[in-house]
């Protein structure tokens, strides 16, 4: 069984506390309320912390048994790999809301993926989106249909909805993160280059143009 959102919680503490972070439980700090806060708050970096988790579905679970049997048994195993976007998009939205009430910290989505190899997901792809392409077929059957417009939809940074997230971050080993930084983000959301400051730690600046996210490694000393 995955481990469970509290657990999540509980051990990006003691990775903070590693790090000399400190963090308290800002739900806790601000009192019991009927709209869900943030998870955390970093007082040294006036951050706020939202941990969400991907935890796999029953069909996925049962996928990836018929899949390790299947291997076991040295039988072909074939499998769709899918990509979560939906799930990942209402996760965001949500982390918006929470942080929307707090204008003057800087904020990050911290997510933890416990799906097996089979179904684990890749930020990047997550980050920009349905990729589409638009294909104009002529009416005169001597003329090949051609593409006419690509791009990406359902980007969950868009510059024009998402200015409350300054980062969406994923541990990839322990205690060690992938960390994508928002670039349109309002600046007072924008979290500060130390807090995820060790050699391991990998960054990568989001820019969102419309139609083609693109994003670039951040090389660090």
């Amino acid at each position: 069984m995955a481990p469970s959102h509290k657990n999540c919680i509980d051990v990006l503490k003691i990775w903070l506390q590693e790090r000399n972070i400190d963090c308290v439980d800002f739900e806790e700090k601000v009192g019991n309320q009927d709209v869900k806060r943030p998870d955390l708050l970093l007082p040294s970096y006036n951050t706020l912390i939202e941990v969400k988790t991907m935890q796999p579905k029953e069909d996925q679970i049962s996928e990836e048994k018929r899949i390790t049997q299947d291997l076991q048994a040295s039988r072909v195993a074939s499998y769709f790999h899918p990509t979560f976007r939906e799930r990942f998009f209402d996760d965001l939205k949500q982390a918006r809301k929470q942080f929307r009430g707090f204008p003057n910290h800087s904020t990050a989505v911290i997510f933890f993926d416990f799906h097996s190899s089979f179904h684990r997901q890749d930020p990047i792809m997550l980050l920009r989106g349905q990729q589409y392409l638009t294909i104009a077929v002529p009416k005169n059957p001597k003329i090949k249909p051609f593409p006419i417009k690509s791009g990406h939809s359902d980007r969950p940074l868009r510059h024009d909805l998402n200015n409350e997230i300054g980062a969406v971050v994923f541990p990839f080993d322990r205690n060690e993160f992938r960390v994508f930084y928002n670039q349109t983000a309002d600046e007072s959301r924008k979290i500060p280059k130390g807090l995820f400051s060790s050699p391991k730690d990998k960054h990568y600046k989001y820019f969102d143009d419309n139609n083609n996210p693109v994003i670039v490694e951040e090389m660090r000393n």
